[in-house]
């Protein structure tokens, strides 16, 4: 896929073991060993693999780009009121962890949702990162998704949504 540039897209809101779900479906279907190597990210961005993320929304849980990241970057669980379980507090809790072998860093993710999808637009020259000469498209968020404990990521919540130059959500009283 890598020397073809074929894009990898995935939607990592699944990259867990996740509750109600893996035991009684991925691990019936697929078997241990497949169930347990599935969603193979990391390795595919390790072979020259540009991946994009998404969601798939109603299916996937809810399409917060945060909760995915969150997946990605711990191959465990996030949100644990959404689906009704006790929080873990490590990432190796192995109560619903999925391979961490394929676990991927925040920017790896960050640049899932955006560069590498402007790509996947043909729209890389004008979107995806705050560059001269681009449009100014971007958030901000209440918290470093790069300094915090990766099982935090999933509660950060935007403050101000700017597109095309222009604040559309929220304000600058931070």
């Amino acid at each position: 896929m890598g020397e073809l540039n074929v894009i990898g897209s995935t939607q990592p809101f699944w990259h867990l073991k996740e509750p109600e779900w893996w035991d009684y479906v991925d691990l019936i279907a697929l078997g241990q060993e497949r169930a347990w190597t599935e969603y193979p990210v990391k390795s595919l961005i390790d072979n020259g693999v540009r991946v994009t993320f998404s969601g798939d929304h109603p299916v996937s849980p809810i399409n917060n780009p945060f909760w995915a990241i969150e997946v990605a970057v711990t191959r465990n669980l996030n949100n644990p009121e959404f689906y009704g379980v006790d929080e873990i507090t490590s990432i190796d809790d192995p109560t619903w962890l999925l391979n961490p072998k394929e676990r991927i860093s925040v920017l790896d993710a960050v640049k899932a949702y955006t560069i590498n999808g402007a790509y996947q637009l043909y729209r890389d020259d004008k979107v995806g990162s705050i560059e001269k000469g681009k449009l100014a498209d971007l958030i901000v968020v209440d918290q470093d998704i790069f300094k915090i404990d990766p099982l935090k990521i999933d509660q950060t919540k935007v403050l101000t949504t700017i597109f095309n130059g222009k604040p559309v959500f929220g304000g600058y009283d931070y």
